[in-house]
């Protein structure tokens, strides 16, 4: 457990990385969400608080606030693209996936 108060780590964050460290959470926490949306065949709400979003309806809400869609509408427009892996067999970071990269560079823009 780190010793420093939360201003302190936010601001190193803010000073480093560009971000404070609860922007940079909701960020890593919808990349894991949206690659299970692509990948995996769980539920929503499933989805949602495996990736630290208190409820779906904060999900849908937040999703919909940064990607202009709500979490059932990405997924269906992905589901008809190309199959997708395995992901929870094979746990793998689907890094050359345009549609997911353009969207986190979308979401990096906004804020």
């Amino acid at each position: 457990m780190l010793k420093y108060n939360r201003t302190y780590v936010s601001t190193f964050f803010k000073n480093n990385i560009g971000v404070n460290f609860h922007e940079y959470l909701t960020r890593v926490r919808f990349r894991h969400a949206i690659l299970e949306l692509n990948n995996v065949n769980r539920s929503l709400t499933d989805i949602a608080i495996g990736n630290g979003f208190p409820d779906l309806k904060t999900f849908n809400y937040m999703f919909r606030d940064i990607f202009h869609m709500y979490p059932s509408e990405y997924r269906a427009k992905t589901e008809r693209m190309t199959p997708r892996a395995d992901y929870e067999k094979h746990q793998l970071c689907y890094q050359n996936d345009e549609l997911l990269n353009e969207k986190i560079k979308e979401y990096l823009m906004l804020n």
